[in-house]
């Protein structure tokens, strides 16, 4: 890392005072100090990153598992979904992209994955590497915080698709 002048410190310390959203601090071409909700880092000029690779297991049942993540995207976790409304559609995990919405149970319409991402403080570093389920082209699951609402399982003794995920 190069030499810091007196003033970029004092920069990032008012950065860090707010302690709000994600910002940005560039100290030079090729390196940046980043602080997310009052936390500082420093970066260089990024590296490529793996996509994380997940197992998602489904089984047919009754009635509904809640969603047992720590966290938003920690795994493993699970919970069901509405097995008629799933029909015999497959699901799949992916990662956030820009223009993602949902409609989380319990919530009046839908919203933006980046602002439930906000909202939850999740740094913007580790988005990317948030499971989502996918059923039919629509997030039916975003882990650790909650399910579509159309996908919700009617009554503890309706049919459901249970399902795990957990990291490979």
């Amino acid at each position: 890392m190069e030499e810091v002048r007196f003033e970029a410190v004092e920069g990032i310390l008012g950065l860090m005072k707010k302690g709000e959203g994600t910002t940005l601090y560039e100290l030079n071409g090729s390196q940046r100090v980043v602080v997310e909700y009052g936390q500082p880092r420093v970066e260089s000029d990024p590296l490529p990153t793996p996509c994380p690779e997940w197992t998602l297991t489904t089984e047919r049942g009754f009635g509904w598992k809640r969603d047992r993540a720590d966290a938003v995207g920690s795994l493993p976790a699970e919970a069901s979904f509405n097995a008629a409304k799933v029909g015999e559609s497959p699901m799949e995990v992916r990662t956030f992209r820009p223009g993602d919405r949902m409609t989380p149970l319990g919530v009046n319409g839908s919203r933006k994955l980046q602002d439930i991402f906000t909202d939850l403080k999740l740094p913007r570093a580790q988005r990317d590497r948030v499971p989502l389920v996918v059923c039919r082209g629509e997030i039916i699951w975003l882990p650790g915080y909650r399910i579509a609402a159309d996908w919700a399982v009617p009554s503890p003794t309706a049919e459901a698709v249970h399902v795990t995920l957990k990291s490979k």
